[in-house]
């Protein structure tokens, strides 16, 4: 049920962003998905919310939101306190040196 609420409100546009923010029970990868269709970004936020870090990955490659990737990537790594080199890699960087550019503002 909150899976179609999400969808009609992103279709809708009725202040979708705040639904993906603050509803607990929707799936982020099916509302995602669905909202990569109609803005990438909305399909961000709710990859984001449900940590679905693959999708984001994919999402952000897809359409070339290179900026958006790795703030949410670096979002990641500080919350968690985790640096997957698994997960850096498939952006296509080395984990040290993602975070070492980022410290410096290069990326």
């Amino acid at each position: 049920m909150h899976n179609a609420l999400g969808k009609i409100i992103i279709d809708t546009n009725n202040n979708p962003e705040h639904f993906l923010t603050t509803n607990p029970y929707y799936d982020s990868l099916v509302v995602g998905k669905f909202a990569e269709k109609r803005d990438p970004s909305l399909a961000c936020v709710a990859y984001k919310r449900g940590q679905c870090d693959d999708a984001l990955v994919a999402c952000t490659n897809k359409h070339a939101m290179f900026k958006l990737q790795v703030g949410a990537l670096w979002i990641t790594v500080v919350a968690v306190e985790w640096s997957s080199a698994t997960l850096w890699g498939v952006v296509g960087l080395d984990a040290g040196l993602a975070v070492d550019r980022i410290a410096h503002g290069v990326l």
